[in-house]
């Protein structure tokens, strides 16, 4: 994210929020996109944002979408604790998301 913002001064989030704004998406899905790396305290969709930014770390962590950096972006424990998320709890949506990412019929 640092990296993105110091090349060409914004971030993939933004980018993001601007293309889901574009394609008039509802704006608690904007707010979402645009905030899943930042958990801003002005986010009016607390909820929304931080299932996205758990999910995002998620299928970062099983090698799912994201760059070679995907790692750097840490996990925040604010939006683990919002749902009284433990490490138990991640490790079976691991393993959940993981038996469902390898089903042959998921995309068809």
């Amino acid at each position: 994210m640092e990296l993105e913002e110091k090349v060409i001064g914004f971030g993939h989030a933004t980018v993001g929020g601007f293309i889901a704004k574009h394609w008039n998406l509802p704006p608690d899905l904007v707010s979402a996109i645009s905030h899943h790396h930042t958990l801003a305290p002005e986010d009016p969709y607390p909820d929304l944002t931080a299932i996205v930014h758990i999910s995002n770390s998620l299928a970062n962590t099983l090698g799912v979408g994201g760059g070679v950096d995907s790692f750097l972006n840490p996990l925040e424990t604010k939006a683990l604790a919002r749902f009284q998320l433990t490490e138990a709890n991640l490790e079976r949506l691991m393993a959940e998301m993981g038996d469902l990412l390898s089903d042959p019929s998921l995309f068809g």
